[in-house]
């Protein structure tokens, strides 16, 4: 249905409601529900959600309590259930009975008309008056009575509650108030800003524009795009599940945050507790700690890189991801690869007077041996970026590829902005490296994944970034990421959040590539 056909509509209900509709208002009405399938819908969930509230005491005193305007109990008998009756016409009567009420909070019931599930009726539009009727109430109602409680339908479709709301709405003729009722199917889609949604079973979202979420249950939903942050703290809520085009995430006792990019990569971490993340495309199940990340490429293989927090020593100590090794296929011990700067500028001098040290420490087999150890580490030029080109010798195809960085500024102990990872890593298995101007990906160079540790660590403190960071990319089937000669870093800057600390490039300690089936050949 169109915002305008909606609009229309809404009015044309809300006059006939007031008892004031002219005749040609209710031929139109009319028109609508013999011509519209969706209109009829929309016509039908106004009179189921008065019937909602006319037998469901229970429903009636929820309402109360949340401070939900409804109609004035036992201001308006509904029609008798054992007789036809004319809809139109039991709409045209009670509006004489109090239904001004209903034009009196338009924006309200045209929100709750527009998503209220109509329960076991059916309406037969097949001429005007009294030649509507109504099918079936009676029947369900009595089935319904004679189900054991635990296998009943809720007496009420909503599943969620929009509990805040402080943003801007892509469409602001589908505005949602605070304290709206939600149904399962019902999509929220922001600009900007931010709103609060509680799940029927205690689940909590906070969702950041711009973005597109779907309500799929009391206890599960789907993010297109955007940002959220979920807690699941009641027992009901074990099992909250947000998912997306590339994941599945299922709570497991927690608070988590996931991210969803308009091209289908996500993000997942982990604030408190644990939860298990489930690929879109293969089986393969992850569970994921406090502190811990993965990130989600879509396509096949489906990528992950899993990022963590270090232990803050020389020892380079992570939950999984092993430390900085002289193992890997692509370390200078091994004699098989080759490391160059393909664009951009090396930081020639830092804030404590040393600039970076070669692009050849990556491959060293160790990362640094303190916090700020700029000569052990490389970094580009403040506010800049660059490509970073690992030619491995010849075609192999690639299991892993990890990457570490520490710093914590001797200044200000404080800012962890240059231990933010942020980069895009491509590959390719051409006898040469593709070109590097432009599109890289227009220029023939694989994408393999995009890393960007601070949308984790950073979100929802910064403060909250590890001095200490190792990001490990995987196939989430087990297999090889790709056949590839060439990877190419193309590295971008951490803005740095304190003007008096410039800084802002991050300080790589070691890049590792791992061969499947082994280092050596």
């Amino acid at each position: 249905m169109t915002p305008e056909l909606r609009h229309e509509l809404d009015q044309l209900l809300s006059a006939l409601c007031d008892g004031d509709a002219s005749p040609e208002q209710i031929d139109r009405l009319e028109g609508l529900l013999r011509s519209d399938p969706e209109c009829r819908l929309f016509y039908l969930r106004y009179v189921d959600m008065h019937s909602r509230l006319m037998q469901h005491p229970s429903l009636w005193q929820r309402l109360a309590e949340e401070n939900i305007p409804t109609f004035p109990p036992g201001a308006i008998a509904p029609p008798p259930a054992d007789s036809p009756v004319s809809l139109l016409g039991f709409l045209r009567d009670v509006g004489q009975q109090g239904w001004g009420f209903l034009s009196d909070h338009t924006m309200l019931f045209s929100v709750l008309g527009a998503i209220l599930l109509a329960g076991a009726t059916a309406i037969i539009v097949s001429g005007r008056g009294n030649k509507e009727t109504t099918v079936g109430i009676r029947s369900e109602t009595s089935k319904h009575s004679q189900m054991p409680v635990a296998q009943r339908p809720s007496p009420s479709p909503f599943v969620a509650r929009l509990t805040a709301a402080d943003c801007q709405w892509v469409d602001p003729e589908s505005a949602i108030g605070e304290g709206a009722l939600l149904i399962a199917g019902q999509k929220l889609e922001l600009a900007s800003g931010h709103v609060h949604i509680v799940f029927q079973s205690g689940a909590e979202v906070k969702l950041h524009g711009p973005a597109i979420f779907e309500i799929q249950s009391a206890n599960s939903s789907f993010l297109t795009i955007g940002r959220l942050s979920a807690r699941a703290a009641t027992p009901e809520s074990h099992g909250f599940t947000v998912h997306s085009r590339t994941a599945a995430t299922v709570d497991l006792g927690t608070e988590f945050n996931v991210i969803a990019s308009d091209d289908g990569h996500s993000q997942i971490g982990v604030v408190e507790g644990s939860v298990e993340v489930q690929l879109a495309n293969g089986r393969q199940c992850r569970r994921l700690g406090v502190g811990e990340s993965i990130e989600v490429e879509p396509g096949m293989p489906s990528v992950i890189a899993r990022i963590e927090p270090g232990d803050g020593t020389p020892a380079f100590k992570f939950p999984t991801i092993e430390p900085p090794s002289n193992k890997d296929y692509a370390d200078a011990s091994q004699g098989h690869a080759h490391i160059s700067v393909l664009r951009g500028k090396p930081q020639l001098t830092s804030a404590s007077g040393l600039g970076s040290g070669p692009v050849e420490v990556l491959l060293d087999g160790k990362g640094q041996s303190n916090a700020d150890a700029p000569p052990e580490s490389f970094f580009f030029a403040n506010n800049s970026s660059g490509l970073i080109l690992l030619d491995l010798g010849k075609t192999i195809p690639v299991k892993k590829v990890n990457t570490y960085s520490w710093h914590k500024s001797r200044e200000a102990p404080q800012k962890h902005v240059r231990a933010v990872q942020k980069y895009y890593l491509y590959g390719s298995n051409r006898a040469t490296p593709p070109g590097a101007d432009g599109n890289l990906a227009a220029a023939g160079w694989t994408f393999i994944a995009q890393v960007n540790t601070d949308e984790f660590f950073g979100f929802p403190q910064w403060e909250a970034r590890p001095a200490q960071q190792a990001v490990s990319i995987t196939a989430a089937n087990g297999g090889p990421i790709g056949e590839f000669r060439y990877l190419l870093w193309d590295v971008r800057p951490t803005v740095s959040e304190a003007a008096s600390h410039a800084s802002d490039n991050t300080l790589y300690g070691e890049f590792d590539v791992y061969r499947a089936g082994g280092a050596r050949d």
